[in-house]
């Protein structure tokens, strides 16, 4: 029986207001990445991936563009899908 399994996180994210429009684009193209609110500089975001690896490299390559003062992790999620049952944790 093979299981897939699924992670989100969701993040508070502080841009320089002067590169918003840039890291707004950044975000558009990070595979999994979502913008869910939008306050001035203030963002949350949530990024999602296959495994926890994608998933902390995902979030470090937002985290290093030029613009981002702060990416904060507030809450993380993982599923585990097999043929039998879904496992939350």
């Amino acid at each position: 029986m093979t299981a897939s399994e699924y992670h989100v996180a969701s993040f508070v994210l502080r841009v320089r207001p002067e590169r918003a429009e840039q890291v707004r684009a950044a975000l558009e193209r990070l595979a999994g990445a979502e913008l869910h609110i939008e306050e001035k500089t203030t963002w949350v975001v949530t990024i999602e991936a296959e495994d926890t690896r994608k998933l902390a490299e995902r979030a470090q390559g937002l985290a290093d563009r030029d613009g981002v003062l702060q990416l904060s992790p507030v809450d993380r999620k993982s599923t585990r899908l097999n043929s039998s049952h879904l496992v939350i944790s």
